[in-house]
């Protein structure tokens, strides 16, 4: 017996980590397109707006991924104005973290194009039920593995 499992006709074998990454690259594709924003970059936006004032390290814990990818995302938003950082007003080493006027703007736009493709995707996986299944499903599975994971880029 081989020291890995025969692949399948395809090539491949069965994994939930190149079938869960194959999904997002999809899923992602299918709302990015109709967004005009990166779905990183929309719920960076998203929560600077919900959120005011929160720091990096916050916004990273929030969104369950690594500081520094925050940071790069975030260092593109604000090349396009659709975020500012400064100085907390607690503790000067601390950044906060503020959506503009812009960013708002850009941010709302963003939400009508979302909500059409939310529902799009809805209809096309087959309906409400279908959905709110893949949604428990997902949730279920990523409460299974452990919450102390290496993050991953958004």
């Amino acid at each position: 017996m081989p020291p890995w499992p025969e692949p399948k006709p395809d090539g491949r074998e069965y994994c939930p980590c190149y079938e869960s990454r194959r999904l997002a690259r999809r899923v992602n594709l299918f709302y990015e397109t109709t967004i005009g924003l990166t779905s990183a970059q929309f719920s960076l936006v998203g929560f600077a707006l919900a959120r005011p004032g929160l720091s990096i390290s916050e916004m990273a814990r929030l969104l369950d991924v690594d500081r520094t990818t925050v940071t790069r995302n975030l260092a593109i938003l604000e090349r396009l104005g659709l975020v500012r950082q400064e100085a907390a007003p607690a503790d000067a080493r601390r950044r906060a973290l503020h959506a503009t006027a812009e960013g708002r703007v850009a941010w709302r736009a963003g939400l009508a194009a979302w909500r059409a493709a939310q529902a799009s995707f809805k209809q096309q996986i087959g309906g409400q039920e279908a959905f709110d299944d893949l949604i428990g499903l997902l949730r279920q599975t990523a409460n299974l593995l452990p919450g102390d994971a290496p993050k991953a880029a958004i």
